[in-house]
């Protein structure tokens, strides 16, 4: 799931060789890196499901607010 994030970021840094990478990296994982602290304050929602898929433990039930295509453009709007 992850690797098509990074793979976004590596692509930006071919065009953009003075942005670093890290922050490449950042930018590409925010709104996951929003995602479990959302979580935590019962902001979002998941069921944890032993065994619900080979990868993860958890099903994404409710999360508007980091990974809806509405929130994604007002998150970088506002970064």
């Amino acid at each position: 799931m992850f690797i098509g994030h990074y793979a976004a970021g590596l692509a930006l840094k071919k065009f953009e060789k003075r942005a670093s990478l890290g922050v490449l990296f950042l930018g590409v994982q925010f709104v996951d890196i929003l995602f479990f602290p959302f979580v935590l304050l019962g902001i979002e929602r998941i069921n944890i499901i032993e065994n619900y898929t080979q990868s993860t433990h958890f099903q994404l039930e409710y999360l508007p607010y980091t990974h809806s295509v509405l929130a994604s453009v007002l998150w970088a709007a506002a970064a």
